[in-house]
């Protein structure tokens, strides 16, 4: 993955990690991390400002799609080719929840502004509005 200055277009540097293409990014709210998802079933956390991989997030069985941060940061969620929705905890990297239900690959994944719910896109032609259980 590439990372390019908006304002002179040059870029910046490169983030390598992935072994196969990449298909979704998504910064958390404070800026402070960067979530790349890509073909080779993992999510990877970044730190933009020092270039560093912190973590690899495991679990799709296919190809990851999509992925997007709770509007405070304390989660994020990743949509993939294998037809399930995955909450993970970017802090500790553990899966939080999981949810399925799309038919084929879900393909898209919006969080609502007040984090209590997402709505999910498949390639079963269908969009899903979810409830996100509380953390205790």
């Amino acid at each position: 993955m590439r990372l390019w200055d908006a304002r002179t277009g040059q870029e910046v540097t490169r983030l390598e990690g992935h072994q196969r293409g990449v298909r979704g990014v998504a910064f958390s709210p404070d800026g402070r991390l960067l979530a790349t998802v890509g073909e080779d079933r993992t999510v990877r956390l970044w730190e933009p400002e020092t270039r560093r991989e912190l973590r690899r997030l495991e679990g799709h069985r296919d190809a990851v799609n999509a992925v997007a941060f709770a509007p405070d940061g304390k989660w994020l969620v990743s949509a993939g080719a294998d037809g399930s929705t995955r909450i993970w905890d970017p802090a500790s990297g553990k899966e939080l929840a999981q949810f399925a239900g799309h038919t084929g690959a879900v393909l898209g994944v919006a969080v609502s502004p007040d984090g209590r719910s997402m709505a999910t896109a498949g390639a079963d032609n269908t969009v899903r509005l979810w409830e996100i259980p509380r953390r205790r």
